[in-house]
């Protein structure tokens, strides 16, 4: 058998026709597809306003600009994402607060929030491998912007899509090859506020804007932001991966209940909470392994996995581990005794829209012969 990532992009025929047809326009850079492409995410999400980046990183930074995210502001997520998360927040302000997760669903709370002396807090819900957390404001003035990357298809559990923000100002969501669908690389923020889908635009291009009845050839810099534009050959993917985003979702689904199936009565490995299943777009597969219990480490455990050809992968290490946390932040590791809980034990297994059902048996026999001497 072939080797099995962790993840991997899902393309076809179509897709590469897509990308060809964009090439034939007039327009190569963020042009027609860009547009088309925000507005069917602006549809399948329900939406007012999207607009698309050139990674999910970028979108994220560019919500907190939209929101005027500045230093007196106080930001509040989990230590279980990727750094993209608050990488662009911190450059506005120093103030981060971490929060335990839940273990059955990787994500924190937000429990016992108190609105700080000065400035606004915001709140970075994880939608932690597709797994939506309805976060309703504690206060008028606090903001909330989903960090959806991994939800991109996914539903609350009321039946509305992540990305409609019911009960926040902005969603973000990534398009990196391991997401639901792929632009290459993109990201895509939504939000049902005019004002912050104008500040998103003006993020995106530089702080220029034209200026109405003018000169034709005349514009404003209103601000120093950056270049984070789509191409429209990327947009163009998008939208061929969008016209098949329920088929992905419902193949992940099949692969996840086929994970639960095989391996949910071996006593050494546990699942994230199964409610959310029907409502989740399964962007990862993260399982929690008792490595005592079998007698192996977590590295020798992937270490042999790959030689038999299957990918893992630990999704994520706390960042209050990392080295830069650690030197401008109070964090001490141990201080979230449910994160350490989570991180000892988590392991990401493969899982993909074009994952086969023989793939998936393969990967849960290797399992289930735990800690036979194939392994050990």
């Amino acid at each position: 058998m072939d080797f099995i990532p962790y993840t991997k992009q899902s393309l076809n025929i179509d897709d590469i026709g897509a990308i060809l047809k964009s090439f034939g326009s007039e327009f190569i850079t963020r042009g027609p597809f860009v547009e088309e492409f925000e507005k069917k995410c602006t549809q399948f999400c329900g939406a007012k306003y999207a607009v698309a980046f050139s990674s999910g990183t970028n979108a994220l930074t560019s919500a907190g600009y939209a929101a005027n995210l500045s230093k007196e502001d106080t930001i509040v997520t989990s230590p279980i994402t990727f750094v993209g998360t608050v990488a662009g927040a911190l450059k506005k302000t120093s103030k981060l607060i971490l929060q335990d997760i839940a273990l059955k669903t990787a994500s924190c709370n937000f429990k016992k929030l108190t609105k700080p002396q000065n400035g606004r807090l915001f709140l970075f819900p994880v939608h932690f491998s597709g797994i939506a957390q309805t976060i309703k404001k504690p206060f008028k003035e606090c903001i909330i912007i989903e960090d959806g990357c991994q939800a991109f298809g996914s539903k609350y559990l009321d039946g509305s899509r992540v990305g409609s923000c019911p009960h926040s100002d902005m969603t973000i969501f990534s398009f990196h090859p391991a997401k639901t669908i792929c632009t290459g690389e993109g990201g895509l923020v939504t939000t049902n506020s005019k004002a912050y889908y104008e500040k998103l635009l003006l993020y995106r291009n530089n702080g220029i804007v034209k200026k109405e009845g003018s000169d034709p050839w005349k514009y404003e810099i209103l601000d120093l932001t950056t270049n984070c534009n789509v191409t429209d050959f990327q947009a163009a993917l998008g939208i061929s991966q969008l016209n098949r985003i329920d088929t992905f979702i419902i193949e992940r689904r099949k692969r996840v209940a086929q994970y639960r199936e095989n391996l949910t009565q071996l006593d050494y490995i546990s699942f994230l909470d199964s409610k959310y299943d029907p409502y989740s777009a399964h962007n990862l597969l993260t399982i929690l392994i008792d490595f005592e219990k079998i007698d192996i480490s977590r590295k020798e455990l992937m270490i042999k996995l790959k030689e038999k050809g299957i990918g893992t992968q630990v999704h994520f290490i706390p960042l209050y581990h990392h080295k830069y946390f650690q030197e401008h932040f109070d964090f001490e590791v141990g201080q979230f005794p449910v994160t350490e809980q989570y991180f000892s034990k988590a392991l990401s297994l493969p899982l993909f829209s074009h994952l086969t059902e023989d793939q998936v048996n393969y990967i849960c026999e290797i399992f289930q012969d735990l800690p036979k001497s194939c392994l050990i």
